[in-house]
């Protein structure tokens, strides 16, 4: 629960194959990802959405753990623009991820929206920037979407020294909801 201490990555067809057994088993009604550590997964990730016809795609773009250690190769937030952002349903990168994938530094709130303009420009739908690494007194995430104002999903910060994956534990439980038939907004909330 306090940290990532190894990464290994699978052989892409290991990842297709275990798709496979999934997709070709269950009734899948939402995907979520997290760590898509090379652009091949990432391929894999959009051979699933187009070849089984998936209808939710949340997409958390984790390119390090909270504890820094990096997680992905070079090219994966090329992949993931070209690749998923016209078929995702939401994103959610906390501050960091959204620097990353926008080439916008971001400091302050100003620079959080436009992060998330750049994001849509490039053609997501949906952007929830998690505000858990910002400073303040409470972490703030923000919705944007191209056709309504943004929405900020407020909560105070727990004082706790255990955060490993609570950007993932949020980013799981709105896919979950979407899943269960809740518009974006409210299953952000509920999921918040």
């Amino acid at each position: 629960t306090l940290q990532v201490r190894s990464v290994e990555i699978l052989p892409p067809e290991v990842i297709r194959q275990q798709l496979k057994a999934i997709l070709d088993d269950v009734t899948i009604h939402a995907v979520k990802t997290g760590m898509l550590p090379t652009p091949e997964s990432v391929e894999i990730v959009a051979w699933a959405m187009d070849n089984y016809h998936l209808p939710i795609l949340v997409v958390d773009p984790v390119m390090k753990s909270t504890t820094g250690s990096p997680l992905t190769r070079a090219n994966v937030s090329q992949a993931i623009r070209e690749l998923l952002y016209k078929r995702l349903t939401l994103i959610t990168p906390n501050i960091v991820e959204a620097s990353s994938l926008s080439g916008v530094i971001i400091k302050k709130t100003s620079d959080v929206h436009l992060a998330a303009e750049v994001l849509l420009e490039q053609g997501c739908r949906a952007v929830l920037i998690k505000g858990g690494h910002m400073v303040g007194e409470h972490a703030v995430d923000m919705l944007f979407t191209p056709d309504q104002p943004m929405v900020a999903f407020s909560s105070d910060f727990i004082k706790t020294a255990n955060l490993h994956g609570t950007g993932c534990t949020v980013s799981s439980a709105i896919a979950a909801f979407l899943a269960q038939g809740y518009e974006l907004t409210e299953a952000i909330g509920l999921a918040k």
